[in-house]
């Protein structure tokens, strides 16, 4: 061994990064907050992930993944090429990069942080926000959950405590003295609040009137890709129910066990599995186990797959999206829309689709059969969508708008039959029976003239305006 004094390389590097870590680093875990409580070697779960209380930098520096804005190099302080934070616009940038006439002023409490020539000389608010936008687009994962962090603690910290409130007569009625008092000990308390009381993240988003609101306030605004990438942090983060109450799956890959356990534990109310390679068996778990759903496209697949449909656990559906499906025919829908069981006297009461608002089925062979099925187990139906159904004739159109019934007639408000091409003028007869009639959709009806639709409009002017936006498009104005 060599003297005391001498020491290897490997050492002497090991002793100069200590002396660059700030006095928290160096700190010890206390074993009592809940990040210590959380440790494996603690006896906690290891979930956090997060360092202790006590030794959260009071320094931090810029993150090993920064770039410059304009060179794209990394930080090089050992050239002299350091990167530089701007505390106003958030561009991060090598000082010899930035071609503005004038000097920045460098913040001595914050390592690589100043303010660039561009703030200091002074920017416009438009230029400002277009730096703030890019900065926020170029973060990686972790430097997004530290400023969503920040924002939590900021509005932990500046909310009513609970026992705080004091009548404002006794506030202003307090001596001069204990006023005083109180102002010279908040005058010497400058380290913030203590975070070893604080109640651990679960515990957070469990309580009443928690933070949890606060976080899901902020993360709202994420898009999915982004939700992601906070997941990969903390998994608690981005797992409410609030935050995936739509989920668009649509145009995917196959969908793998992990994928439909992650939309089971969300309990989406609209789920979207549009031209998604789907099993029936998929379908079928996610139909079984999300009660709540209510909003379900599955516009594209097939009927091996939708026959899942047929299941008396089939959740209280407001929307239905059948388009363009594969195999599914009349014969397909009577056993989605019928109820199971022999009590055919009992079918109007108890179909699965009962409270279906929404039905879209553009581009399936479908005729008049199933459109009494929609008549009579759909009173509640509001849109419907028949676009390209060549089998749809002047005689479907009568029985949607019967007389004898008050369902679909009072009820109907957006009616679709693009590229119909069997309808002709007559059904425009059945139509004026639609008193809730507001968009009826006609293009591409080849049959249908455009007095005809004039007509429409003229026959109805005694009850609504109407105007015809564009070729055989009929708006309600009012």
């Amino acid at each position: 061994m060599g003297k005391k004094g001498d020491l290897s390389n490997f050492e002497r590097g090991m002793v100069v990064g200590a002396r660059r870590r700030c006095e928290a680093c160096v700190r010890t875990e206390c074993g009592e907050c809940n990040f210590c409580r959380d440790m494996k070697k603690f006896g906690g779960p290891g979930k956090l992930k997060q360092t202790c209380v006590l030794r959260q930098c009071l320094s931090p520096g810029l993150p090993l993944s920064a770039v410059c804005d304009i060179c794209k190099d990394p930080n090089q302080e050992e050239d002299g090429l350091a990167l530089m934070e701007c505390s106003n616009c958030g561009q991060i940038v090598h000082p010899s990069c930035l071609r503005v006439p004038g000097e920045g002023v460098i913040n001595k409490d914050l390592p690589s942080c100043w303010e660039c020539p561009k703030c200091v000389q002074g920017l416009t608010d438009q230029e400002r926000t277009g730096k703030v936008l890019q900065l926020i687009r170029s973060l990686n994962k972790y430097t997004i959950v530290l400023h969503i962090v920040c924002i939590l603690f900021v509005c932990y910290f500046s909310r009513p405590r609970a026992g705080s409130k004091r009548d404002t007569k006794d506030h202003f009625s307090s001596s001069d003295e204990e006023s005083a008092a109180a102002a010279a000990a908040t005058a010497l308390s400058m380290s913030p609040p203590s975070l070893l009381s604080l109640p651990s993240f679960k515990d957070i988003g469990n309580e009443k009137g928690g933070e949890k609101e606060l976080w899901v306030s902020v993360f709202k605004y994420l898009s999915r890709a982004e939700l992601l990438s906070c997941m990969l942090v903390c998994k608690a983060w981005s797992c409410d129910k609030r935050l995936w109450t739509h989920m668009d799956i649509s145009r995917c890959s196959a969908l793998s066990n992990q994928a439909l356990a992650g939309i089971v534990k969300r309990q989406p109310t609209a789920l979207d599995l549009s031209w998604t390679p789907v099993a029936k068996r998929q379908l079928n778990c996610l139909l079984t186990r999300l009660p709540g759903l209510r909003e379900l496209s599955v516009a594209g697949l097939s009927w091996s797959c939708l026959s899942a449909l047929i299941c008396p656990s089939l959740p209280y559906l407001r929307l239905l999206d059948l388009r363009w499906c594969e195999g599914v025919k009349d014969p397909q829908l009577k056993e989605i829309i019928l109820p199971p069981g022999k009590n055919l006297r009992l079918e109007s009461s108890r179909s699965r689709l009962r409270n279906l608002v929404e039905l879209r089925v553009s581009g399936l062979e479908i005729s008049d059969s199933t459109l009494r099925l929609v008549q009579r187990h759909m009173p509640q139906l509001q849109r419907l969508d028949l676009a390209h159904c060549k089998d749809i004739t002047d005689s479907s159109i009568a029985i949607l708008a019967a007389s004898g019934t008050h369902t679909l007639t009072l009820n109907l408000v957006c009616f679709c039959a693009v590229g119909c091409v069997k309808l002709t003028d007559g059904c425009l007869l059945y139509l004026k029976r639609l008193s809730s009639l507001s968009l009826l959709d006609l293009r591409g009806c080849s049959h249908i003239s455009r007095r005809g639709c004039d007509s429409f409009i003229s026959d109805l002017s005694h009850m609504a305006l109407f105007c015809m936006m564009e070729e055989k498009l009929i708006q309600r104005l009012d």
